[in-house]
């Protein structure tokens, strides 16, 4: 499934296990989570973003950096997460991530 059919209708992957792949714009740790980082997976031509929950492990098992490439599967969810006071329309909780 292409990001760009999840960020543009992220209720009908509401619950449902899906696969895709972004570049990675952005990675913010959280202090009061120290198991899981919220990373933002751009489309190919950055006009949209989703934020994946990633577990610390993984992302230095994979060396993931922001400018990666990365296929992600995972619990699409709507909804969410907050960020700046406005809460995310779409959000991946990841199980299983690769860089390309």
């Amino acid at each position: 499934m292409s990001l760009d059919d999840f960020i543009g209708n992220p209720e009908r992957y509401e619950g449902k296990n899906i696969k895709t792949s972004g570049t990675v714009s952005y990675i913010q740790r959280e202090s009061d989570n120290n198991t899981m980082d919220y990373v933002v997976l751009n489309n190919s031509d950055d006009s949209a973003a989703t934020v994946t929950e990633i577990e610390v492990e993984d992302m230095h098992d994979n060396h993931i950096t922001e400018g990666d490439n990365i296929t992600v599967e995972g619990g699409g969810l709507t909804q969410t997460v907050k960020l700046h006071g406005k809460t995310l329309k779409s959000d991946i909780i990841v199980d299983s991530v690769i860089v390309n």
